[in-house]
Order: C-alpha cells, then structure tokens, then sequence
C-alpha cells in the first residue's frame, strides 16, 4: 500500500493539496498496489472529489476531522466507511481523554487544561454557539470542569443532529 499526500514538505500546511500527484502515481502502479489519496479532506464533498478525481483506492483523513469530528459519522451514513473504522477513527480526542502522557505519567494540570481547552476549541469552531464554548474554556481553570462543559455541549449538538452531518444549531446555554 502506498499514501500519497497532496502537498510538498515545501508547502507544510499551507496552499492547497494537489490531485494530480495523487492520480499520477494511482495511473503507475499495478491494481494489485493500494493508493491512499492525502489532503485536504474535510468534508464528503472533499471525499468524494479525492475518490473520483485520483481513483485511489481509500482516503485517509487527519487534520481535517480536527475541526469536524462529525466526518466519520457522515461518511458512514453514506456507506462509504465502515462503522468499525469509523468508530476507531472517531473515539475521543486525546484533550478530551484522561490526562495522560506516554509513558504513564500525569500531566501537570495546566498541561491538561490547556490541551483540553484547545481540543474544545478546534472541534467546536465553526458551530453555533462554539464562541461562547470557547469563552468559557478559556477562563475556566479546572480541567474536570472542562470536561464536564465540552460533554454537554457535544451532547446537546448531538441530540439536535439527526442527520449525521455537523450540527449547526445552538445548544443550550447551561445556566452557572
């Protein structure tokens, strides 16, 4: 198997990633040889432009699920991953998970704070009523509160999806 991304290490994480690299070395290689198109992916649209314009054989996706966790749940929904993948893929960011680093030792609560308020900020941009998410966590200095406060709004946001697609109504303000 081999992954291609879309973009030089010149680029870094800037620019756009290009297809035609993608499709160039899934034109080369025998069937026989799994391409991974890379970059870009954000949303089904992006999935499905990198399937049919490359035709690699799957998609990887990374940084693009950072800012829509949603992702895995929609490409399901349209048949086009399995739920197990999907469901390996989609488990709790590492902000939103307990506190640890490799190796088994706890982080310093500051470090857990300030990752959990970062992954809160990165997954709820773009949603309504995500400023307000983003506000909070940044003032709140308890990682254990942060915790509580991204569940509720991810449970509200889930509760008024029903489609499988990024939630764009608001949640609830929880009344402090």
């Amino acid at each position: 198997m081999i992954t291609v991304h879309g973009r030089t290490r010149a680029q870094g994480f800037s620019g756009s990633a290009r297809l035609e690299p993608i499709a160039a070395v899934r034109a080369a290689l025998p069937a026989s040889i799994p391409v991974i198109g890379n970059g870009d992916v954000k949303d089904v649209a992006a999935y499905r432009r990198m399937k049919s314009e490359t035709g690699c054989d799957g998609v990887m996706i990374g940084r693009g699920a950072m800012g829509n966790p949603w992702l895995f749940r929609s490409l399901v929904a349209l048949g086009k991953v399995s739920r197990s993948r999907a469901a390996v893929a989609g488990r709790a960011p590492p902000g939103l998970a307990p506190s640890r680093r490799p190796g088994g030792r706890a982080q310093p609560p500051e470090d857990a704070r300030a990752r959990a308020a970062q992954t809160l900020a990165w997954y709820s941009r773009g949603l309504r009523g995500g400023s307000h998410l983003r506000q909070r966590t940044f003032t709140t200095t308890d990682p254990s509160a942060l915790l509580g406060i991204g569940e509720a709004f991810f449970a509200a946001l889930a509760a008024a999806s029903t489609d499988g697609a990024r939630p764009t109504r608001p949640p609830p303000r929880p009344r402090c």
